[in-house]
């Protein structure tokens, strides 16, 4: 701690300490070693990383070895940033068999959200992002009706997400409720491709 790693510092580290099989513990955070032995269900790193100034490089580079096990994972509250959330991509690409992800509190902008999306679309068993349990719906495509008034702002869930997912509905979809989302002219900006493809779209609400 205290020795301003960057990531590209972080990835020398982790490069080089990732095949200690006894190292247990990093930076104060005990759970490195149950990290590195793999099989976990549930990684629990709200804040983690930010407290123990540990780089999101050690999770990206060793969550893989739960690729087939890991159904929760949770890295809210660790300031990852968009340069933290371009480290994960692989990674969370990965993870087959990942039910919940929270990402809250991550500083994240539309480009940010854009490139996590694009690495859990193809996670089929996703059903719950940043608490927000519509999301497997989403993925799954076929809705009639999608009732999402205030849902993205509270969960602080990227518009991203909706935009990349709900082309899924095109032919079905006759109710869009987006309202009290804060999304401004950019979030605007990035549904409008989504909605032009909306053909069975009856009532929209902005």
């Amino acid at each position: 701690r205290g020795n301003k790693l960057s990531a590209r510092g972080w990835s020398t580290v982790v490069s080089a300490i990732a095949g200690l099989a006894g190292l247990c513990e990093l930076n104060g955070w005990r759970g490195y070693g149950d990290l590195c032995r793999g099989g976990m269900e549930e990684l629990y790193l709200k804040g983690v990383l930010h407290r123990r100034k540990v780089g999101v490089e050690a999770v990206a580079a060793l969550v893989g070895r739960s690729n087939e096990t890991l159904t929760s994972l949770d890295l809210s509250d660790n300031h990852l940033g968009n340069e933290g959330a371009s480290t994960l991509t692989k990674a969370l690409a990965g993870l087959s068999a990942l039910h919940r992800l929270d990402l809250r509190g991550n500083k994240l902008s539309a480009r940010g959200w854009s490139t996590v999306v694009s690495a859990i679309a193809g996670l089929a068993g996703l059903c719950e992002l940043n608490g927000w349990r519509g999301y497997g719906d989403l993925c799954r495509g076929g809705m009639e009706e999608l009732y999402l008034k205030g849902v993205l702002h509270r969960r602080k869930v990227g518009v991203e997400a909706v935009a990349a997912l709900v082309g899924r509905s095109n032919e079905t979809l006759t109710s869009l409720d987006l309202s009290d989302n804060h999304l401004g002219n950019e979030g605007a900006s990035t549904l409008t491709k989504a909605l032009a493809g909306l053909s069975a779209l009856h009532r929209l609400d902005l």
